[in-house]
């Protein structure tokens, strides 16, 4: 029977670290474009997203966006076929969400033999 405290520590530890890479990633990207861009082109981007744009081109999205999902899933929500669509689509988003974090547990174990938690608690013991 495993440990379950330290199961929920190591991911509790995982989930931090991958949060914490995300958020500097992001904060450095607008850091490097505050400090990149003209005055002219920061106003301009403030504008743009200020703007509410064109109301027919927003229906037109929005037209396109039901006809995508019509197409995409069917008429009948409940159908098998629908039902599988989903059920593809959302494997495919976990797979696309997920990749970094195991990708990064993937290297750590092929470069240490162990866990990321394993690795910080032998360093401090």
């Amino acid at each position: 029977m495993p440990n379950w405290d330290y199961v929920l520590i190591q991911r509790t530890v995982s989930l931090a670290i991958a949060c914490s890479i995300v958020c500097t990633f992001v904060y450095n990207v607008f850091a490097f474009s505050e400090d990149r861009l003209s005055i002219n082109v920061k106003e301009s981007i403030s504008i743009w997203l200020k703007s509410t744009g064109n109301s027919a081109n927003k229906q037109i999205l929005s037209f396109n966006l039901a006809r995508f999902h019509g197409q995409l899933f069917g008429d009948k929500q409940f159908s098998l076929k629908c039902v599988r669509r989903s059920i593809i689509l959302s494997f495919i988003s976990f797979f696309l969400m997920s990749f970094p974090i195991v990708a990064w547990k993937a290297v750590i174990i092929y470069k240490y033999g162990l866990l990321p938690i394993d690795f910080y608690i032998k360093q401090w013991n």
